[in-house]
């Protein structure tokens, strides 16, 4: 993939952890930064952009020369998300969503049912997604953890200052949920427990500070 010029940026994760409302973040602070506009399915360009926001940059890391924002959001909640997405078409296989995460993850095909994700495959994709951006990220941080001190220092690798008054105006927003998940009940951990890859997951969560 061609880098924008103007480009300095990218804030990356998986699926259903928080991009777009990090994209308002920045866009509240100054810094034009899209969400999904750059790093698509679809491959789309905008030339006003120094940043986007999107959990498809990840297969291109390796291609770019940018900073690199790893956002992590713990993954019974990721995964409780996705499912939502996956019942909604969103993430399904033959959707253009699932068919590029099984594009550069083809090993969770193992885990759909027909055309339907399940929970080992939106597990699999929470940690694969992760372990793919870790060795290209300028600095990861969890959604949970997010505040002022937080941004301001992501600022800072970016060469920028803001007050920390601007920063917590700029967070004073809910995030920006677009699946409805009132309604769906909070991941039992027995489900996780059950995965034939479950030690695993456990420790990838346990190297980012997540139980399991």
């Amino acid at each position: 993939m061609t880098q924008h010029p103007n480009l300095r940026f990218v804030v990356t994760g998986t699926g259903r952890c928080g991009t777009q409302w990090i994209s308002g973040v920045f866009n509240r602070l100054g810094l034009p930064c899209g969400h999904e506009a750059i790093f698509s399915h679809t491959r789309r360009e905008n030339k006003g952009l120094v940043g986007d926001s999107s959990w498809m940059a990840a297969p291109f890391l390796g291609e770019l020369d940018l900073v690199v924002f790893h956002q992590l959001r713990h993954p019974a909640k990721v995964i409780r998300s996705l499912t939502v997405s996956a019942l909604s078409g969103l993430f399904q296989p033959g959707q253009p969503w699932g068919q590029f995460f099984l594009e550069h993850c083809p090993e969770a095909a193992e885990y759909q049912e027909g055309r339907a994700p399940t929970i080992a495959w939106c597990a699999m994709m929470w940690m694969r997604w992760n372990q793919m951006i870790e060795p290209h990220s300028d600095f990861g941080y969890p959604l949970e953890g997010m505040g002022p001190g937080v941004v301001q220092y992501m600022l800072s690798v970016l060469g920028e200052e803001r007050s920390l008054e601007e920063i917590k105006e700029a967070l004073d927003r809910p995030p920006v949920n677009r699946h409805v998940e009132a309604d769906v009940p909070e991941l039992d951990p027995c489900v996780l427990e059950a995965l034939p890859f479950y030690e695993e997951l456990r420790e990838v969560a346990k190297g980012y500070g997540y139980e399991v």
